[in-house]
């Protein structure tokens, strides 16, 4: 059994961060319904300045395999494209045995 985790973090701009949260709450809304255990959140870095930088996590009861990593990347990629500065950064971890 897998206990992949993925961890992604991207910057916008600021005045594109509500834009942005809103687009992600409908994704991870939709991939929680359609992937059961999955828990998505959202986070935001505390102390920027300028661009909000932003972080995903995907977390399942089983695990994240390697196909919903692609779709979240590839849905998620496609979404937000218009708001990104820079790249969508994704890490993969699991827990330590």
């Amino acid at each position: 059994m897998s206990s992949r985790r993925l961890y992604t973090y991207f910057r916008v701009a600021r005045e594109n961060e509500a834009a942005v949260v809103a687009t992600l709450r409908e994704l991870h809304a939709a991939w929680e319904s359609m992937m059961p255990g999955l828990q998505c959140d959202l986070l935001r870095r505390a102390d920027d300045s300028g661009d909000v930088t932003l972080m995903e996590v995907h977390v399942g009861a089983q695990g994240v395999s390697a196909a919903w990593q692609q779709r979240i990347e590839r849905e998620a990629g496609v979404r937000l494209q218009p708001w990104l500065v820079g790249e969508r950064h994704v890490e993969v971890f699991e827990p330590c045995a």
